[in-house]
């Protein structure tokens, strides 16, 4: 007897168009990435759709929503009475004022040379379509800051919707077989499973079969 069972798990907002994505409550469209995903709780900013939401709660102090169990994330505190030295750095300068992770400063926020230069061993400062710009030095100026005829197509790519992210497919497949055997019976059984990793949006697939004999 031989029995297969194939299993497959795709996320509801990662199959929307940015327009159903928008009238889907549940969703939100990520413009930096080109995508539509699940809501978290730090993308809602109401009261009571937090507290509908599972796993979320909401700090009325504050005015955020996050994970419930953990703490509330320092760029959401951007306010230095409320920023909590102890594991956020707060900037202030030019009118800017920015609380944020210690040791992980939000290159793109800062919008003077000098600030930038601050923080020289994450951050440089150069020149995109739009004008200067402040950006993580490892991960080059970010792609929305060039126009679609300045788009640079190793790493972005020209759309509609202006220059962004390119897109890729990542699959990595994993199996494991197991096999028993006795002098009357033997059963094996050979699981393999994937995810497909398209556009930052995982689809899961597991296939089992098992045969007796």
């Amino acid at each position: 007897t031989t029995t297969t069972t194939t299993t497959t798990f795709v996320s509801t907002c990662a199959s929307n168009n940015m327009n159903a994505c928008t009238a889907d409550t549940s969703c939100v469209f990520d413009f930096n990435k080109n995508v539509c995903r699940d809501k978290v709780c730090l993308d809602i900013f109401t009261e009571n759709e937090c507290l509908a939401k599972s796993g979320c709660v909401f700090n009325t102090t504050s005015f955020v929503c996050y994970n419930q169990g953990e703490d509330i994330p320092c760029d959401r505190l951007n306010s230095k009475s409320l920023c909590p030295l102890s594991r956020c750095e707060f900037e202030e300068s030019g009118g800017l004022r920015v609380c944020f992770k210690a040791g992980s400063p939000p290159c793109s926020q800062f919008f003077s040379e000098n600030t930038c230069a601050k923080y020289n061993a994450t951050c440089a400062y150069g020149m995109g379509s739009f004008g200067s710009v402040c950006y993580v030095e490892d991960d080059g100026i970010p792609c929305t800051q060039f126009s679609r005829e300045d788009c640079p197509l190793n790493h972005c790519q020209s759309t509609d919707l202006g220059c962004i992210v390119k897109t890729t497919t990542t699959t990595t497949t994993t199996s494991t077989a197991t096999a028993s055997s006795t002098t009357t019976n033997s059963t094996s059984s050979f699981s393999s499973s994937s995810t497909t990793l398209t556009n930052g949006t995982a689809t899961f697939s597991e296939t089992t079969t098992t045969t007796t004999t």
